[in-house]
């Protein structure tokens, strides 16, 4: 039972009785135990239970965020606890309990790293040669965050040459040519992790000539900042993607012992809806971040949809596309079906499923979700369930 309040539904009473552990996996296994309309009950009264403590656990994750950004000095004990006082309401288990324990860890060790760094370099162009290997030629300023060290580069070439260290590490052959130099230059801000002399420091870096040609330039400089930080708070919770090492294998068998058109279709398909699944961990991140900092939802979907081709920044499935294996292009047949399949999977298909993903926070922010609640709850969910956990969510 419950009652609406400002349009959320609020438990007169709630499905997880004060001092119970909730533990999803054990309960499923308990109601297949069960036949009939009793199962039916049992499911019923799980799922109530399952969309409680995950939309509190969410609101957990919200405030212990928000008593980081009061106090960013507070402790490991200190959150840990907090986090287990306010989960018990929602039934937090011992293995919620770890995956919190784990993430308020990793801040606490990238917040000392923080901390060091900004005092044994306190001039901003010491640690910028530091970092980077050169003197800035410009002003640079640098803020020490919770989990991050925001740089902003007043001069293009600084901007440039973080980018182009960060594009080397990725492609050891990347050239600084015009192409190149035209695509950083029109980049607002980038993600730094990785150097070799501060493995464990999490940089953001903001383009400040990109954004003073913007009517409000310190609204967008403030957005870029919010956008940056989400990453970095996001990857203390971050979902690696899995790789399936066997799956080309059994791919290709499957494929190659069928003469159906249409089961080599199937075929090809479940194949790359699950080597999708990387590119919607990115763009689940990228959309959070965006929506962080404020950017229209429809605008995220056309950045994240637009192909490298076709000018575009996020083009998680390029790689996917350009890659293929012999068998997927044996002969001129086979070669038109690949073709026709990732473009119904890699393009039509995801552009789909970003529509879906921001459909899902729109419902949340009509039925009056606040901004963080709506990123915490999401966060923890693959992009692909966004749909049915919001629904969930607001059937009750």
């Amino acid at each position: 039972m419950g009652v609406m309040e400002n349009e959320k539904y609020i438990h007169e009473v709630p499905p997880i009785k004060p001092g119970e552990v909730f533990v999803p996996e054990k309960e499923v296994r308990e109601i297949l135990k069960y036949k009939g309309e009793e199962r039916k009950e049992k499911l019923a009264v799980f799922k109530e239970k399952l969309t409680f403590q995950k939309a509190g656990l969410a609101k957990v994750q919200k405030e212990i965020i928000e008593k980081i950004k009061e106090n960013p000095d507070s402790s490991y004990k200190e959150l840990f606890e907090e986090a287990c006082r306010l989960g018990e309401e929602y039934g937090m288990n011992e293995e919620q309990k770890k995956i919190a324990s784990s993430a308020l860890e990793q801040y606490e060790e990238k917040h000392r790293v923080i901390e060091e760094v900004r005092e044994s370099y306190p001039d901003a162009n010491d640690l910028y040669k530091e970092l980077f290997g050169k003197k800035p030629k410009g002003e640079v300023e640098i803020i020490a965050g919770p989990v991050t060290l925001y740089i902003k580069c007043h001069d293009l070439e600084d901007y440039e040459n973080i980018y182009f260290q960060s594009a080397k590490k990725l492609n050891p052959r990347q050239k600084f040519d015009a192409e190149f130099k035209e695509k950083v230059d029109r980049t607002k801000g980038i993600q730094v992790s990785g150097l070799e002399d501060f493995p464990d420091l999490w940089i953001a870096v903001e383009n400040v000539t990109k954004l003073e040609m913007e009517p409000n330039s310190k609204e967008e400089s403030k957005s870029v900042f919010l956008h940056e930080e989400q990453h970095a708070i996001k990857s203390l919770f971050e979902e690696a993607p899995e790789r399936d090492l066997g799956l080309a294998n059994k791919t290709r068998n499957d494929f190659k012992t069928t003469e159906n058109t249409g089961e080599k279709e199937r075929v090809l398909c479940r194949y790359f809806r699950e080597t999708r699944k990387e590119s919607e961990i990115y763009a689940k991140d990228e959309i959070l971040a965006y929506y962080k900092d404020g950017t229209d939802l429809p605008d995220v979907v056309q950045k994240l949809s637009k192909l490298k081709e076709e000018g575009g920044n996020y083009d998680y499935s390029e790689k996917n596309r350009n890659n293929l294996f012999l068998w997927m292009k044996e002969n001129e047949e086979i070669r038109t079906l690949t073709k026709e399949v990732m473009q119904e999977v890699y393009v039509d298909g995801y552009r789909e499923l970003l529509e879906e993903a921001t459909n899902a926070i729109k419902k949340m922010e009509t039925a009056g979700y606040e901004k963080d609640e709506i990123i915490t709850l999401l966060t923890y969910e693959p992009l692909a369930k966004w749909g049915k956990v919001v629904g969930r969510v607001l059937e009750k």
